[in-house]
């Protein structure tokens, strides 16, 4: 008897992508519809995150990082404004402001952190700090940051923790101008930048100690600073419009007294300013930030090697014209338009995280998560929030027993401290599941034939406990079926009878306190006529 060959839908079954670049198709996402919280019209993943199997091409959709909580701070104020970490030690502390106090946290829980200085207060309205470690032998404090005009210490493993200004450390500083956010530690040196512009470095070795003569200016365009920091061994001034870009030129100009050790690197120079320094993040040797320009519109640019590229896509851009831009100030102390922003690392993946909280009437808060490897694109957002309230990310000590593995976070909004790690170890953000919503892009198979789909297997971890739900839109994501649930604790989770359509998009949600990972869908299909 001769063989009936199979039809070819039959011998490879067709898979639905799961994972695709988000495609905005315009400026706004209806996430204050808590019955839809889907975009208007386009593919997107919420809380979660892609990453490629080279084996077979296809890509695995993982739930983002959980949350253990660890505790408030006692007396500290709401909001979380910088987070910090000084390793190498005995014991590894992380510095984290709240509000208006500072407090370190160690294996045995927080400690306030005294201020004993006279010069204001370290607080920066939604500004995250930038911390730089200090190792050189002969420095008192071990962790600076620039922000609120001023250059601030911390002292944390000589007796009683404290922290101030670097002026009540009995320094005289040259700068008559208060400073930007930001400050960089390179070759024994500290370097401050003001608000005119002018690039200020310590004494070699001696960050306690300043000459009036050892400054350069930034230069460039007559644009206004805004954040000072490090890429490599180059020390970058960036400023509202622009960015320059210095090196370490030796110190025989300082010994003698006068001048800067840095010089400018020419042919770095680049048009691509920094919207607020709040979206600063370095991120191994990868340099991200919203940039801005004479044209006030926004894009994210990365800098590999002094070489600056731009990340965002065009969707992902018509999702940043939701900020104010006009308003955004170069000016340190003032709360327009502030940006938070983390770096991640962790379970394989690096994630650049930009918060937006300030955005157009009508608008709602928004986080973007950017995958610096896999090169995609993602929306974050904690339970009942239209964006991710975490900010701040550092290291933290392996000696802690009591915490676990992961690295420290806090709260943007309460100030919580938390420790985040992957969701195969913390499911939940403290507890409450995070939901996970995966919007295909829409599919037709390559054919504006009708097709007949009579099950589709996924293909996922097995876990039990655990399920999701999934509703379907034939009509260019305006409707959406009721949704149908799908056991994940079974070997082949499936659905059957599901119809037959021109071109299919599909909404999958995890909802439980569980871990989530899946790859793909294989289709039993028919393929009929035009």
């Amino acid at each position: 008897m001769d063989q009936v060959e199979q039809a070819p839908s039959v011998r490879v079954p067709k898979r639905f992508p799961l994972a695709s670049k988000p495609g905005f198709r315009s400026t706004t996402i209806a996430l204050n519809d808590p019955t839809v919280r889907s975009p208007v019209s386009d593919a997107v993943i919420i809380n979660g995150y892609a990453e490629l199997d080279p084996e077979d091409g296809q890509y695995w959709v993982e739930k983002r990082p959980g949350l253990k909580s660890l505790r408030n701070p006692v007396g500290g104020q709401a909001g979380g404004v910088g987070l910090g970490y000084a390793s190498g030690v005995a014991t590894p502390i992380a510095l984290t402001i709240f509000g208006l106090l500072v407090f370190s946290y160690t294996p045995s829980g927080f400690v306030n952190v005294t201020y004993n200085g006279t010069t204001g207060q370290p607080w920066v309205p939604g500004r995250v700090a930038n911390f730089v470690q200090v190792t050189e032998q002969n420095a008192f404090p071990y962790l600076f940051w620039a922000a609120n005009g001023n250059l601030w210490g911390a002292v944390l493993f000589l007796g009683p923790p404290y922290y101030k200004s670097i002026q009540d450390f009995s320094v005289t500083v040259p700068w008559t101008v208060p400073l930007v956010d930001g400050c960089v530690f390179l070759d024994g040196v500290l370097y401050v930048m003001d608000q005119a512009g002018n690039i200020w470095g310590s004494d070699n070795n001696s960050v306690g100690s300043w000459t009036a003569t050892t400054v350069i200016e930034a230069g460039g365009r007559s644009d206004l600073p805004v954040c000072l920091v490090q890429q490599l061994e180059y020390v970058i001034a960036l400023k509202s419009t622009s960015l320059r870009c210095f090196y370490d030129a030796g110190a025989a100009a300082q010994t003698a007294g006068v001048g800067s050790n840095l010089a400018w690197v020419e042919g770095a120079d680049a048009n691509y300013g920094c919207a607020n320094a709040g979206s600063v993040q370095l991120i191994d040797q990868s340099l991200l930030w919203v940039t801005n320009n004479d044209k006030n519109t926004p894009q994210i640019a990365r800098m590999d090697g002094l070489q600056v590229s731009i990340v965002s896509t065009p969707a992902v851009e018509r999702l940043l014209q939701q900020l104010q831009m006009a308003t955004f100030s170069a000016q340190p102390s003032v709360p327009d338009n502030i940006l938070y922003s983390a770096g991640i690392k962790r379970g394989g993946h690096r994630f650049y995280v930009i918060t937006a909280l300030q955005v157009l009437q009508g608008a709602q808060p928004f986080t973007l998560a950017y995958d610096l490897d896999q090169q995609m694109w993602y929306l974050w957002m904690s339970p009942g929030l239209s964006y991710w309230s975490v900010t701040g990310v550092s290291g933290h000590g392996s000696d802690d027993p009591f915490v676990g593995q992961g690295v420290y976070c806090q709260d943007i909004s309460s100030g919580q401290f938390y420790v985040m790690d992957v969701d195969q170890v913390y499911p939940t953000d403290a507890g409450i599941p995070a939901q996970v919503d995966i919007y295909t892009p829409n599919w037709d198979a390559g054919t504006k034939r009708r097709k007949q789909l009579n099950a589709i297997y996924f293909e996922n971890d097995q876990v039990s406990g655990s399920h999701m739900m999934v509703r379907k839109s034939d009509n260019d994501y305006r409707s959406w079926s009721p949704f149908r649930r799908v056991l994940l604790s079974t070997d082949r989770p499936s659905l059957t009878r599901c119809g037959s359509f021109t071109k299919r998009a599909y909404n999958i949600r995890h909802t439980a306190g569980t871990p989530f990972r899946i790859k793909a869908s294989d289709l039993q299909l028919d393929i009929g006529t035009v």
